[in-house]
């Protein structure tokens, strides 16, 4: 009973990090199929998205 438990507790992160980049990827390919993806009105609001894509991939 116990070792069923412990496979859960280690299962559970990796089924819920795996599931919330399931849906990311999802979303990210119906913006890009609808041609928003990354697309910014203003050329201010563009470049603030360009720079900062880089620092939230490091973190």
């Amino acid at each position: 009973m116990s070792s069923i438990l412990e496979m859960v507790r280690i299962l559970l992160p990796l089924i819920l990090t795996g599931g919330i980049a399931i849906f990311v990827v999802m979303r990210m390919k119906h913006k890009y199929e609808e041609g928003t993806l990354g697309k910014k009105k203003s050329k201010g609001a563009q470049q603030l998205l360009d720079s900062l894509i880089p620092l939230v991939m490091i973190v």
